[in-house]
């Protein structure tokens, strides 16, 4: 008798735990970060190429837009890691660079709409750089006021995730 009276509890709680709805456990958002580790206004100002399309280009950073020169994307969202720049930029880009060695940099991702746009390094608050084509920039920034960009160029509002 006793073993049916156990076999009947753990039967009842394999169903009914069967019936709960576990979807609230998707529904739960990251926090919303209103202060972006790269804000204003930066411009190309070097590079080891020659000549390049990217030179002179300025990019924009604002709470929820970014705009790479060509096109002004919405929804963005940024990701910061903190990495040895050496060793980011050689085993992630295959690019040399023993003048940093040891030191760490923050990598701030761009994302819109859950989608890679690009990768920046903070080297300081002034400079940063970014990597286009396997290719090196660094970029100074120009100003510290996120103006109106959205009558720039084309607008991308939303990338749809793949």
């Amino acid at each position: 008798m006793r073993r049916y009276i156990i076999l009947l509890l753990f039967s009842s709680l394999f169903i009914l735990t069967g019936c709960n709805d576990f979807t609230n456990a998707e529904k739960v958002k990251a926090p919303k970060n209103k202060l972006i580790p790269i804000k204003g206004t930066y411009r190309v100002e070097s590079s080891d190429y020659i000549k390049d399309d990217l030179m002179g280009r300025s990019f924009v950073f604002k709470e929820d837009e970014f705009w790479d020169g060509v096109d002004r994307f919405n929804n963005i969202t940024y990701k910061i890691k903190l990495v040895d720049m050496s060793e980011y930029l050689l085993y992630g880009y295959k690019i040399q660079n023993n003048i940093n060695k040891g030191r760490e940099v923050e990598v701030v991702s761009v994302l819109s709409g859950g989608n890679f746009l690009y990768d920046f390094i903070k080297v300081d608050s002034e400079n940063i750089m970014v990597i286009y084509n396997n290719k090196l920039y660094r970029l100074k920034k120009t100003n510290d006021e996120s103006f109106n960009i959205s009558s720039w160029k084309r607008s991308i509002p939303n990338l749809k995730k793949i």
